[in-house]
C-alpha cells in the first residue's frame, strides 16, 4: 500500500511540476505567438496586396519567401517552427492561450489609432471608470 501511494505521489509531482514548461527545442509561448502573428500579417499582405496587384506572381512562392523572412526576423527556422507548432497542437491548453492572445492582438489592432492602446495589453484589465452625470432634480 505504501509503495502504491509513493508511486502515485511521485507521478503527481512530476506531472504537475512541469506545468507550462516547454522543451528546449520548442519556441517559448511568447515567441511562438510573435512568429504566428507575423505569419498571419504576412498572409494578409501577400493575399491582399502582392497577389491582387501582380497576377504573374506564384502565390506559394511568395508565401514561402515571406515566411523565410519572418523566420530570420524572429531568429528561428522552418524546422523549429514546425516542431513547435506540432508541440503546441498536441497541448491544446497552451495552443488556446496562444490563439486567444492572437485574437486579442487582432482586435486591438483594429481599433482606431486614437485609442492609444499598447499592442500587447494585459488580458484582464479593469475597464476605465465611467463618469456618470449626476441626476438633475426636477421640481
Amino acid at each position: 500500500m505504501r509503495i502504491t501511494f509513493f508511486i502515485v505521489l511521485v507521478t503527481l509531482v512530476v506531472a504537475c511540476g512541469s506545468k507550462g514548461d516547454v522543451p528546449k527545442d520548442v519556441l517559448p509561448k511568447e515567441k511562438m505567438e510573435d512568429v504566428m502573428w507575423d505569419m498571419l500579417r504576412a498572409d494578409e499582405f501577400v493575399k491582399e496586396y502582392m497577389l491582387a496587384r501582380d497576377s504573374s506572381l506564384r502565390d506559394t512562392a511568395e508565401y514561402i519567401k515571406m515566411y523565410e523572412r519572418i523566420f530570420r526576423l524572429n531568429k528561428t527556422n522552418r524546422e523549429q517552427y514546425a516542431e513547435s507548432f506540432t508541440y503546441y497542437r498536441t497541448h491544446p491548453k497552451l495552443m488556446k492561450e496562444i490563439l486567444d492572445s492572437l485574437n486579442v492582438r487582432g482586435q486591438l489592432q483594429s481599433l482606431p489609432a486614437e485609442a492609444n492602446i499598447p499592442e500587447k495589453a494585459p488580458f484582464f484589465t479593469d475597464p476605465p471608470e465611467k463618469k456618470i452625470a449626476k441626476p438633475v432634480e426636477v421640481n
